[in-house]
């Protein structure tokens, strides 16, 4: 599968943007709600019951709508619907399960406190061991933006590195801490953060670190990213985000004190974190955006080879309710002009799709 890049993901509240193009911010509550955030944390609603307790990361998969949800004690669940309904689809033999990533060829990746790395390649039905570290007490997986390589962070400071889904591991760098929890990476950048809030990062595929920043607030459970901001949760609800690590802002609280993790909706193919000479399909997002219904949209992409490119849109139910035939375009620059024919205003999903596979998903809200 080629990989592509959607330039951005809009998600929106009932008529005004949220900022910086973000996507749906979600936080995992241990006593078993699934909350989400339509602008990087400042306001959060109840999405859905868990079906667990004892939920440790969230990932998209395919497309906004489809996300993973593993358990620590090792079971995965998915959701078709952004996250309102969970089906358990598979499991792995281990009650430690830290981190769950799905990489963009759409392979769910588990990481073991004990060094197992489970990978899956059916959407999360079976899991094989692919490879196992030395030592003990792991944290965290990351990963850069083309999925070649993985890393893995423990929490005591050391940092792994795999090139081949977790068989080989090469020993990167460490950091003299004793309570890392989470690594990300963000344009080609590692960050990681400990639970006391300071924040460190790494231009060199983990081989060494610079400090960057402090948050004001121990009690750290959780760090992801939305495009180029870093998201830090803590325990009690308090959720801050930067666009460096060195200068973060406080945003809002999730009404828990037992937060375990956030997590976005960002579709694992078209994740930002290490920046690609070869991506082969990009779309940009809706304009205008919001829209009124019946209003002409237009939406532009770059194709790297000729294609036909099709177009879907879905309601948040993921029920397909308008599309585009397919047209022939040249590589290049294109857009298609396009007025839904929909009935509803609310929150919509658009799908671009080329005759060779690639898709992209983008959001928008159709007004009255």
């Amino acid at each position: 599968m080629k990989k592509f890049f959607l330039a951005g993901l809009f998600a929106f509240g009932l008529i005004v943007a949220s900022p910086s193009g973000a996507t749906t911010l979600f936080g995992l509550i241990n006593t078993g709600e699934l909350y989400s955030s339509p602008d990087q944390g400042l306001t959060w609603t109840v999405r859905s019951a868990l079906p667990v307790r004892d939920a440790v990361a969230l990932s998209a998969g395919s497309s906004t709508f489809q996300l993973y949800l593993a358990s620590a004690s090792g079971v995965v669940y998915r959701s078709p619907d952004a996250g309102l309904n969970w089906t358990a689809v598979g499991a792995v033999g281990a009650n430690d399960v830290v981190d769950l990533m799905v990489k963009p060829d759409l392979s769910v990746v588990l990481l073991t406190a004990t060094g197992t790395l489970y990978r899956s390649v059916n959407s999360g039905a079976t899991f094989t061991a692919t490879g196992a570290l030395t030592g003990s007490n792991y944290v965290s997986l990351g990963m850069s933006g083309s999925g070649a390589a993985l890393y893995v962070l423990s929490a005591t400071g050391e940092i792994s590195k795999s090139n081949d889904n977790g068989a080989a591991w090469t020993t990167r760098g460490t950091i003299v801490v004793s309570d890392a929890i989470r690594l990300r990476m963000v344009f080609g950048k590692l960050y990681m953060m400990t639970s006391t809030g300071d924040i460190y990062s790494s231009s060199d595929s983990a081989a060494t670190w610079t400090a960057k920043g402090t948050l004001s607030q121990v009690g750290l459970t959780s760090l992801t990213s939305d495009k180029a901001t870093l998201i830090a949760g803590a325990g009690t609800g308090e959720v801050a985000t930067s666009a460096d690590g060195v200068t973060w802002k406080w945003r809002g609280v999730i009404n828990q004190l037992t937060v375990k993790g956030l997590g976005v909706d960002t579709p694992a193919a078209t994740a930002v974190g290490e920046p690609s000479g070869d991506l082969a399909f990009s779309a940009a997002l809706p304009r205008p955006n919001p829209a009124v219904r019946g209003q002409a949209v237009t939406l532009g992409f770059r194709l790297s080879q000729r294609a036909l490119v099709s177009l879907d849109l879905y309601d948040s139910s993921g029920r397909r309710v308008d599309s585009r035939p397919a047209q022939p375009f040249p590589p290049g620059p294109g857009s298609i002009q396009w007025a839904p024919a929909v009935r509803g205003s609310g929150l919509y999903f658009v799908r671009l799709r080329t005759d060779s596979g690639q898709s992209a998903d983008a959001r928008m809200v159709l007004l009255k």
